[in-house]
């Protein structure tokens, strides 16, 4: 975007401006920055050649994997492996069509039935579905009748608020369905840290980066999953950090000029996953797995996936 810088920054900023700042821990140097990188633009990298086998991807022979899941082994017996899980995400985006369905009723305009029919008529294979059965029932309602009648508002209604999916952290969501049960993304994170991360002495290390909010949410959870998933020779090393002020990115107007809210302060937007390198960095560890949260497989798919885990692991272990 090609923009012009219009304002001065030094004459821009208010006391209450700058004390904003300190709190977040945003420089004045850091804001020109950002500035001036709306200005100037990102520019694209150069590509210098494609990578092929022998130049820039190496091909693992099977007469190797027996060393590298050796290596590996030992690692996790001696305790070096770590989940590193981003987890701040909601539910927002997944149902931004259920939200703008209500809207568009609330407005006496026409829904957009194609993305409504087509979630409806596979509800009833999602993880949540008898969770949305249960709050409707309770409600005086039959899930069943409202859907055979195309009744959706009820049930939209009942996602959305009842169970607050619409703003519930991701990792909280029922994701799974089994025979017996359902589990959510953080039970699914904590199962496959099981697998394969657990050392020797039974311990399995998972960090989740979580909203400031959310974390005695989060943090409850977690201890009666500890619990309800019934793992034996299991305990889980769970910590938590948060998204770091100091990586937000001031917003601008279409000339580069500050951006206030109705309040007259600045407006500041969330960074990027790359924000969250100094909480990683923090950490110390060693051999780290980073998956975001909702990035998890059911238990038919995990051999597949942990048996790769451990080669790639095994493989920096010998880098290392």
């Amino acid at each position: 975007m090609n923009m012009s810088l219009q304002v001065d920054i030094e004459t821009s900023l208010t006391a209450r401006d700058r004390r904003h700042l300190k709190e977040r821990g945003i420089s004045l140097q850091t804001l020109e920055n950002q500035l001036a990188t709306f200005q100037r633009g990102i520019p694209f990298a150069r590509l210098k050649r494609p990578c092929h086998p022998g130049d820039g991807i190496n091909v693992l022979r099977s007469w190797d994997t027996p060393a590298v899941m050796q290596n590996f082994e030992r690692a996790r017996a001696a305790g070096r492996i770590m989940k590193f899980v981003p987890a701040s995400g909601i539910g927002t985006r997944m149902f931004k069509f259920l939200e703008a369905a209500r809207l568009q009723e609330a407005s006496n305009r026409p829904a957009d039935t194609k993305d409504l029919e087509q979630f409806f008529s596979g509800l009833p294979k999602f993880a949540f579905y008898h969770d949305l059965k249960n709050v409707l029932s309770g409600q005086g309602q039959e899930l069943d009748r409202l859907l055979a009648g195309n009744n959706y508002h009820p049930v939209i209604d009942a996602l959305l608020d009842s169970l607050n999916y619409a703003r519930l952290p991701k990792g909280l969501m029922a994701f799974h369905r089994y025979a017996d049960a359902t589990r959510t993304p953080i039970e699914e994170h904590l199962v496959e840290a099981a697998d394969y991360a657990k050392d020797d002495e039974g311990r399995a290390r998972v960090h989740f980066t979580i909203s400031p909010d959310h974390h005695l949410a989060i943090q409850h959870h977690i201890e009666k999953a500890r619990h309800a998933l019934g793992l034996d020779r299991v305990s889980w090393v769970v910590g938590y950090s948060a998204q770091k002020l100091s990586t937000d990115t001031v917003a601008v107007a279409m000339n580069n000029s500050l951006f206030r809210d109705s309040n007259g302060n600045l407006l500041f937007r969330p960074a990027g996953h790359g924000a969250l390198l100094s909480n990683l960095h923090e950490l110390h560890g060693d051999v780290v797995f980073i998956k975001n949260i909702d990035n998890v497989v059911p238990d038919h798919l995990k051999e597949t996936c942990s048996h790769y885990k451990r080669i790639l692991g095994g493989l920096l272990v010998g880098l290392q």
